[in-house]
């Protein structure tokens, strides 16, 4: 009898959690499937259809963060879109759990105190068939084209080519998928 309580708490929760999640979005998605409690402090968020967000992502920022076609957003990813900037993020991707897309840097200006630093801001684009592995950081100015693979635990801060496989950090293509 407990078990089916449980199942039935946790799909009113996954309900509740994707009702809250889509009334704070701008698209009209079509089989978005939210897996627990999604954090959205984002103002310009845009999903394609058949997406998948696994527990704890968070989306943040005033920038425009887009989302294409049967994308999985693994657990603990933070996403953060600044106004000048912009995260774009192609379709068939899958994005591991623990990952860290940003598309801004803080400013170090010498005579200016840290906290007083403007955000130093660029694009992220990841293109269509990408995978990125658990624990990935993909700074501003990251270009991630078609078909490539980001290693574990990398730091991605540049263009890396079609089919590549990156790893390291900052990240190194070390092959490329045949």
């Amino acid at each position: 009898m407990l078990l089916l309580v449980d199942k039935i708490k946790d799909k009113l929760l996954r309900y509740y959690n994707k009702k809250i999640f889509l009334l704070k979005i701008n698209s009209k998605v079509q089989n978005c499937r939210v897996i627990g409690k999604v954090n959205c402090n984002a103002t310009n968020l845009i999903i394609g259809n058949n997406v998948t967000i696994y527990p704890n992502v968070t989306f943040w920022g005033d920038g425009e963060i887009r989302i294409g076609d049967n994308v999985d957003i693994g657990y603990n990813t933070i996403i953060f879109s600044s106004k000048n900037g912009g995260v774009y993020i192609g379709n068939n991707v899958a994005i591991a759990a623990n990952c860290y897309i940003i598309d801004s840097d803080h400013g170090i200006e010498k005579d200016k105190l840290i906290r007083n630093q403007r955000l130093v801001s660029g694009k992220v684009c990841i293109e269509d068939d990408v995978w990125i592995a658990e624990n990935c950081t993909i700074l501003k100015n990251s270009i991630i084209k078609n078909g490539a693979v980001i290693g574990a635990k990398s730091l991605v801060n540049k263009k890396i080519d079609n089919y590549a496989i990156a790893v390291g950090i900052p990240a190194k293509v070390i092959k490329y998928r045949i």
